[in-house]
C-alpha cells in the first residue's frame, strides 16, 4: 500500500491485490472506525469525522488523475450521505456533473429573475385568524422547468451561493409583507418567516443584511421572524446562543424549526433566545387520526408551553390532525389542509377576499401535498 497527502486535508491510499470494490469497502471501513475512535486531548474528549470515497482502478482509466477525480466525487458522495465509506459509480458522476451545471446556473438565477418566492399561511387553530407566512424559494429553470427545492437549497448551502440568495429572500419578503401590511388595518402584524441556513448563520453579513432589508422595506422588526433547524442551532450551542442574540438585538423573531429530529440539550434550549418552536409534520402525521401515538407530540407542545413559546405544528393534512392539535393545546399551524405554498399574486388575492383558511365541515376533499417541500432532504448529487 502507498499513502500521500494530496490535499490540506485530504489524503490518497493505493491498495493491490483487491479483487474486488467489496473488499476495498471492508478495509476503508476499518480505516473509518479507527480514525473516528474518540480520543482524549488536552483533557478534553475530542473526535475527528472522515470521508472516505473509493475508485476501483480499471481499464477504463487512462491516468492517475481521472481515478483521484472519481475516488473524489466519491468522497463528496460519502460526506454527503454520512454513512461510511462509498463506491463510485457511473451513477455517481452523472448526479456530480448534473449538480455542477445546477451550480453554474444557478449562480445566474437572481439576476435572470429565475427565482420567486411562494408564500405558505401560517393560521390560529382556535379561530383560523392569519398569523403569517412562510416564505418559501422557488426556481424555475429555463430549460428543465421547476427544479425541486430539495435539490437545489442543498447546492446553494454547500456552496458560496446562499448568502447573496439569502439577502434577495430577505429583500424580496420584508417588501411583499410590507404591501400586504398595508391591505388592511387587521393584516397589519403579519409576519413573515425566513429559512435561515446553518452556513449562513454562523457569517458576520447576515445581521447586516437583515437590518438592511428591515430598513428598505419599512416593517417593523417583530413582524420579522428567522427559521434556524434544530440541528443547526444545537451543532454548537454555546455560539450558538451569541449568534441569536446578535440577530434578537435587532428586534426580529427567532424560530426554532423542524423541532423533535435533532438532539437538543434542554440545559442549552431554554438559553437560546426562540419566540416560536416550530414541530416537525413527522410528529403530526405520526401521531395517528385519532391521537392514539399522541405521546411525544404531548410532550413538545408541554415543553414549548413551559418555555413560553409559540407553538407551531408543520405538515396539517386532514381535519382528525387539526382537531387532534387543538386538544392538545397548540396555537398554530400551517399545512395543505389550511393552503399549499402560494405565489405572491395568489396570496394577495386572498388577502383582498378575507379568505377563511381553516376549513369547514362542508369543504371538498383537501388537496394533500405534492409539493417537494415536504419531501426529504437527497443527496447533492
Amino acid at each position: 500500500a502507498a499513502v500521500a497527502r494530496i490535499g490540506g486535508d485530504e489524503f490518497a491510499i493505493v491498495l493491490r491485490g483487491l479483487a474486488t470494490a467489496g473488499k476495498a469497502q471492508k478495509v476503508a471501513r476499518k480505516i473509518h472506525r479507527n480514525i473516528t475512535q474518540p480520543f482524549s486531548l488536552g483533557g478534553n474528549r475530542v473526535s475527528i469525522d472522515v470521508n472516505i470515497g473509493i475508485a476501483p482502478c480499471d481499464a477504463e482509466y487512462d491516468s492517475p488523475e481521472e481515478i483521484l477525480r472519481d475516488a473524489d466525487i466519491a468522497m463528496h458522495y460519502a460526506k454527503e450521505r454520512k454513512d461510511g465509506p462509498a463506491v463510485f459509480t457511473k451513477e455517481l458522476r452523472h448526479r456530480f456533473l448534473e449538480r455542477v451545471r445546477f451550480e453554474m446556473d444557478l449562480r445566474h438565477a437572481v439576476e435572470r429573475n429565475e427565482l420567486s418566492m411562494h408564500y405558505q399561511p401560517i393560521v390560529s387553530l382556535l379561530d383560523g385568524r392569519l398569523s403569517g407566512f412562510e416564505a418559501l424559494l422557488r426556481w424555475h429553470h429555463p430549460e428543465f422547468g421547476n427544479i425541486p427545492p430539495n435539490k437545489f437549497i442543498p447546492i446553494a448551502e454547500s456552496s458560496d451561493l446562499i448568502q447573496p440568495i439569502t439577502n434577495w429572500i430577505l429583500l424580496e419578503t420584508t417588501k411583499q409583507i410590507a404591501a400586504w401590511q398595508k391591505i388592511g388595518s387587521d393584516l397589519a402584524d403579519l409576519e413573515v418567516s425566513v429559512n435561515i441556513a446553518g452556513r449562513h448563520l454562523s457569517s458576520d453579513d447576515l445581521s447586516d443584511q437583515v437590518e438592511n432589508a428591515l430598513e428598505n422595506s419599512g416593517i417593523r422588526p417583530e413582524t420579522l421572524k428567522l427559521e434556524i433547524t434544530e440541528s443547526t442551532a444545537m451543532e454548537n450551542a454555546e455560539r450558538s446562543i451569541s449568534l441569536l442574540n446578535r440577530l434578537k438585538g435587532l428586534g426580529v423573531k427567532l424560530s426554532i424549526d423542524d423541532f423533535g429530529t435533532g438532539y437538543s440539550s434542554l440545559s442549552y434550549l431554554h438559553r437560546l433566545p426562540f419566540d416560536t418552536l416550530k414541530i416537525d409534520r413527522s410528529f403530526v402525521s405520526g401521531a395517528g387520526e385519532r391521537g392514539e401515538d399522541s405521546g411525544i407530540l404531548q410532550t413538545i407542545i408541554s415543553l414549548g408551553t413551559n418555555l413560553k413559546m409559540r407553538l407551531v405544528a408543520e405538515g396539517i393534512e386532514t381535519e382528525a390532525q387539526l382537531a387532534m392539535l387543538r386538544n392538545l393545546g397548540c396555537d398554530y399551524g400551517q399545512g395543505y389542509l389550511i393552503s399549499k405554498p402560494r405565489a405572491a399574486e395568489d396570496i394577495e388575492k386572498l388577502l383582498y377576499e378575507r379568505h377563511a383558511w381553516l376549513p369547514s365541515s362542508k369543504d371538498p376533499a383537501i388537496e394533500l401535498h405534492s409539493d417537494s417541500d415536504s419531501q426529504p432532504h437527497i443527496p447533492l448529487f
